[in-house]
């Protein structure tokens, strides 16, 4: 995938955001999942606490050249985790940035306080923890019963 490596490149030379190569690679595998899984419609993505754009610029160059098709929504600020959780359809994903400061482990950055502290009420919010990625965390939508 050249033009995945060649867009982290840039966001390292310029240095345009953070985080490890792995997190390309699992929004590659994220959006291809929710593609595959729901192939009749867009994937609905939202960004919440934008700091440069790399993530939003980096699913535009999926939709682009993966034929992942995305709809985007990107918002600056950092807003209650109860007013947006209930826009993630049933089985969608929910991915925190910076969230595993509580995690085990040491050998990687592990996010911030405040983030992983507002991690802990996701499962009461209907999600499961299915994949923790250094310092993302995705939590999937799980279906009550009725």
């Amino acid at each position: 995938m050249p033009e995945l490596r060649a867009h982290r490149d840039h966001i390292e030379k310029h240095r345009l955001g953070f985080g490890a190569r792995a997190f390309h690679y699992m929004w590659w595998l994220v959006l291809q999942e929710l593609r595959d899984r729901y192939p009749r419609r867009s994937v609905l993505a939202m960004e919440i606490g934008v700091y440069k754009g790399q993530v939003i610029l980096f699913w535009s160059l999926l939709n682009k050249t993966r034929d992942i098709p995305i709809e985007i929504t990107a918002i600056g600020v950092i807003h209650d985790l109860q007013t947006y959780s209930p826009l993630v359809s049933s089985s969608g994903l929910l991915v925190m940035d910076d969230g595993s400061y509580f995690l085990p482990g040491s050998r990687f950055w592990k996010g911030h306080k405040q983030v992983s502290k507002a991690c802990r009420i996701i499962e009461g919010l209907g999600f499961a923890n299915s994949l923790n990625v250094g310092h993302n965390r995705v939590y999937q939508r799980i279906d009550r019963a009725a």
